[in-house]
């Protein structure tokens, strides 16, 4: 009786112990940027991603703003989704805001936040991020470069050529 109990608890330890330990290792490890803020958007927690995505050290920057981070012009949006998300419980549609690096760049990160305010092992609103930067950038060159070629193939003759180059080199320079 006595020795089983103990044994089927000192089992159930183990097994606890275990599962909390992969958890740890699996937010260690994620390449995703994993954070947890408050009601009023300050960071409750971040996973080492933190640092590997944005350069910033999580331990930090824990109670400062997660608006510090976000770009002037997207502010307005991401304290609008913001809004939403704290008060619609559980995951949000993503979205993609530009957010500083610890040196000065912008990057920019696709954001899903899911609403755990109401669950006590969480009190907070949980974010996934991933630096989607290079991916925008790889898209961007792709129209530019599908635009380019069209225009060669269409040219009627050297100066509109030129002429079509010169604006489309204008009108595709937001890199």
């Amino acid at each position: 009786g006595v020795v089983r109990d103990i044994n089927e608890r000192k089992v159930g330890e183990l097994r606890l112990e275990s599962s909390e330990e992969r958890f740890r290792k699996l937010l260690a490890n994620s390449s995703d940027l994993i954070a947890i803020v408050n009601g009023k958007a300050e960071l409750i927690y971040a996973n080492p991603a933190a640092q590997r995505v944005l350069g910033w050290e999580p331990a930090g920057n824990v109670a400062r703003s997660m608006f510090d981070l976000v770009h002037p012009d997207d502010i307005g949006a991401a304290a609008e989704a913001f809004s939403r998300d704290i008060s619609v419980p559980g995951f949000n549609p993503p979205a993609v805001y530009r957010f500083r690096t610890a040196g000065d760049e912008w990057r920019l990160l696709e954001v899903v936040a899911t609403n755990c305010l109401d669950e006590p092992a969480i009190g907070g609103v949980v974010i996934n991020a991933r630096d989607v930067t290079d991916n925008v950038r790889l898209v961007r060159a792709q129209r530019t470069l599908s635009a380019a070629i069209q225009v060669v193939v269409h040219a009627v003759d050297e100066s509109s050529l030129l002429a079509d180059v010169c604006r489309m080199i204008v009108d595709g320079s937001d890199y």
